[in-house]
Order: structure tokens, then C-alpha cells, then sequence
């Protein structure tokens, strides 16, 4: 058996909509179901959920990711960095389960919008059984599960000032990723590897990406909050 088909950057991308990459959908979408129809129970044990959280993620992170970037790959600078959105939303979230500060949770949901587009829309994945596939589906996973969690043990909710905290640390983030994909020639944020509109200029496609989050961020504030008005979810409330 060739075992580098579990860790060589040599194995097969998920190609979109394969058998695989429903695979992973379908899992995902179990998981959150589950996880909202365990809310009461996660509720009530909300500190023994974190430190699972805090667990898988350690696993996640140590040896899936930074191990693997770091043992079996010659790319570290250029694509190990935690400087992928979801990369920086995984340690954001470390931080939110040890200290369990809600405004932390602000940025990790803005930033996890993206996590979700990624899941139905993979870029450079492998396949399930790859050490770095694994790592992704974790990864992306707990980045979308953290917000309801905060929602449904903490009491955290979509905010303007969440919003604008979110928009700061993009603000912050956007540049360090640009400046690491010239020092690297990296592709962090897909600047340069890009999903779409790959023959405008780089200054051009920067400042549409840059625009367009921050646009994304207001409208889904706005859409929530008039959800959260229009249903009466809007008060926090812990354990419900």
C-alpha cells in the first residue's frame, strides 16, 4: 500500500461536487444538525463541550495542520502560515474557549462566513483520507459550529459593534496577507491562486475583495438583525 496517498502533497485534489466533496457536505450538515438538536444538552455542559472543542482543535492544529505543513511539505512559508482566513478564525476560536469573551466570538463569526463558502466551494483540498483533508473538514467544521455554540451557551449575538470589530480585524488582517504573499509567493486569501477574476491586475482584485467583505459583513448584520426583530430572537438568552 502507498502511504503517501494519507500525506503527500502529490494526492488528488477534491474535485467540486464529487462523490468526495458531497461527502464532506453531507457530514458537515449532519454534524450541525445534530449539534442544534443537542443544544439543551450542550447547554447544560457548555464548559465540558469547550474543552472538547479546545481538544480536537489542539489535534487539529498541532499535528494535522502545522505538523504536516512542517514534516511532510516544503512549503511552509509559502502556504503553512496561519494566515488563511479560516487559520486565523481556528485560533481566534482557541482564544473564545479559553476565555470565553463574546467579542472575541464577533470576529470568528464574520470570519466564518468564509469557512462556509470554502466548504462548497473547496480550493486545493484533498481527499477525506489525506492528513491535510482531515485537517480541512475539522477545521472548517468547528468554524461554523463555534457561533452557534456561542449562541446557544453564551448568549452571544450578531451586533453592529460585533460587525465593526470584525471589519477592524479584517482591516488588519488583509495587509499582513498581501505582504506575506510577496515575501512567500504565497496564496493567502487566494490573492494570487484566484477563484475568479484572474485576469485583473492584483491591486484591482485586492481592493474588490477587500470592498465586497466588507459589504458582505454589513449586509449579513443587517439581514439578521431584521430576522432577529422580525421573530423576536433578538435578546440574548442562555441555555434556552
Amino acid at each position: 500500500m502507498d502511504w503517501s496517498f494519507f500525506y503527500s502533497t502529490q494526492a488528488p485534489f477534491v474535485k467540486m461536487y464529487s462523490a468526495e466533496h458531497v461527502a464532506y457536505l453531507v457530514f458537515c450538515a449532519a454534524a450541525v444538525f445534530w449539534f442544534i438538536r443537542s443544544r439543551n444538552h450542550i447547554c447544560a455542559h457548555r464548559r465540558r463541550t469547550a474543552k472538547i472543542f479546545l481538544g480536537v482543535m489542539a489535534f487539529q492544529q498541532v499535528f494535522l495542520l502545522y505538523g504536516w505543513y512542517a514534516l511532510a511539505t516544503d512549503v511552509f512559508w509559502s502556504e503553512g502560515l496561519p494566515l488563511h482566513l479560516c487559520r486565523v478564525a481556528s485560533l481566534l476560536t482557541i482564544v473564545f474557549l479559553l476565555t470565553e469573551n463574546t467579542k472575541v466570538l464577533d470576529v470568528v463569526f464574520y470570519f466564518s462566513i468564509f469557512a462556509l463558502i470554502s466548504l462548497f466551494y473547496p480550493m486545493n483540498v484533498y481527499h477525506f483520507a489525506h492528513v491535510s483533508g482531515l485537517s480541512y473538514m475539522i477545521n472548517h467544521l468547528i468554524t461554523v459550529l463555534i457561533p452557534i455554540f456561542g449562541f446557544v451557551a453564551y448568549g452571544w449575538r450578531p451586533s453592529w459593534a460585533g460587525c465593526r470589530r470584525a471589519i477592524i480585524a479584517f482591516t488588519v488582517y488583509f495587509p499582513a496577507a498581501l505582504v506575506a504573499n510577496a515575501l512567500t509567493g504565497g496564496n493567502y486569501f487566494y490573492m494570487t491562486d484566484r477563484p475568479f477574476l484572474k485576469s485583473i491586475p492584483l491591486w484591482l482584485f485586492a481592493s474588490l475583495a477587500y470592498l465586497v467583505t466588507v459589504a458582505g459583513f454589513t449586509i449579513v448584520t443587517a439581514a439578521l438583525l431584521y430576522i432577529a426583530q422580525k421573530t423576536g430572537k433578538s435578546a440574548k438568552k442562555v441555555c434556552c
